[in-house]
């Protein structure tokens, strides 16, 4: 989005959030632009590794992702490893 942002504001276009009431234009519209692109990666950082341990967690109980996804959405639980 950032990238957008600045291709756009090189090219004589402001951009104003209506909803949101911020302006890209400003250095705190850019700031916060900064922010949300940075909140936004750390989320998909963090679906990256629950992916991950669902995927471990299938292949130490011999399932596959799906079968682990089915079962926490019915009956979720806390799994902590034995080492911890």
């Amino acid at each position: 989005m950032i990238r957008t942002v600045e291709t756009l504001t090189e090219h004589g276009v402001l951009l104003r959030s209506l909803a949101g009431g911020i302006d890209y234009a400003t250095p705190t519209g850019r700031m916060l632009a900064g922010i949300f692109a940075a909140l936004a990666g750390y989320e998909r950082e963090l679906m990256h590794e629950r992916a991950a341990a669902i995927g471990e967690l299938g292949r130490s109980f011999g399932v596959s992702r799906a079968t682990v996804c089915r079962v926490l959405q019915h009956d979720p639980v806390t799994v902590v490893p034995e080492s911890a």
